[in-house]
């Protein structure tokens, strides 16, 4: 994802799709403290990969962020912002369900997908754990630098994934710092949605609603309809089994086409 003021770049981070036309990122990718400027222009390029943008990119249109970040010092549990996107490309790579839990229920064990700076523009996943929770924040030992700041740090549930917090940045030798999905939030994040007349994006991901079928294999699934292949043809072998899986239960179910 990339962002610029009016003044220049500002510079790049790391957003997830939880809707399908909505990113969730750290407000400190679209807004700096220091200059107290907020983003002018805004991109996001899905599942990019070096060079290659296999879905292409969407601009941003709207946003919204807890007013109180710009006089939060870090780390903040205000860092976060919705970005309303000009296209449905959520559509076309799926997205993760954006969910709130109790701190009893978060599972220890998370992971989080980004954009390290060393690794030019090559995405990263990495797997940890929570350290310690509080304050509207989680922090954590995942092995993470700067061009992750916003990615989304998801948790598996019964097979299904759910977002949980937003990667902010360091906290010490051994840990890094993130914004927790809390309560109070989503009801901000809701509220930003009925400016727009709905709130149907939040919906759920993929297998939240409808399951797989048991002997379901993406790759079949693909070759067995052409046009989804070439739709995703570009694709790495995980984005193309998230595709196919989001596809299916979305569309493809009701349509009636074949997957084994």
């Amino acid at each position: 994802m990339r962002a610029a003021t009016v003044k220049g770049s500002l510079g790049s981070g790391t957003g997830t799709l939880v809707g399908s036309d909505l990113v969730l990122t750290s407000a400190h990718v679209i807004y700096s403290q220091e200059n107290q400027l907020e983003a002018s222009s805004i991109t996001f390029f899905p599942g990019k990969s070096g060079p290659i943008t296999p879905y292409g990119c969407a601009k941003v249109i709207d946003f919204y962020y807890p007013n109180a970040y710009k006089s939060d010092p870090y780390p903040s549990d205000n860092d976060w912002v919705i970005l309303k996107l000009d296209r449905k490309i959520g559509d076309i790579t799926g997205w993760l369900e954006l969910k709130y839990f109790d701190n009893n229920d978060l599972r220890r064990v998370i992971h989080t997908v980004g954009y390290p700076g060393e690794t030019l523009d090559e995405m990263y996943s990495c797997t940890g754990s929570i350290t310690c929770i509080g304050n509207g924040l989680i922090a954590h030992n995942m092995d993470t630098t700067s061009g992750q700041s916003g990615s989304g740090i998801w948790h598996e549930i019964s097979n299904n994934k759910y977002l949980l917090a937003i990667h902010q940045g360091g906290l010490d030798n051994r840990n890094n710092i993130a914004t927790l999905w809390t309560d109070s939030k989503h009801q901000e994040y809701l509220n930003f949605l009925r400016k727009f007349g709905s709130i149907n994006a939040v919906s759920p991901s993929v297998n939240s609603n409808n399951e797989l079928p048991e002997d379901f294999n993406s790759s079949t699934y693909l070759s067995l309809n052409p046009d989804l292949l070439q739709a995703v043809a570009t694709g790495t072998p995980e984005q193309q089994d998230s595709y196919a899986k989001f596809h299916y239960t979305k569309h493809g179910r009701g349509e009636g086409r074949k997957y084994r």
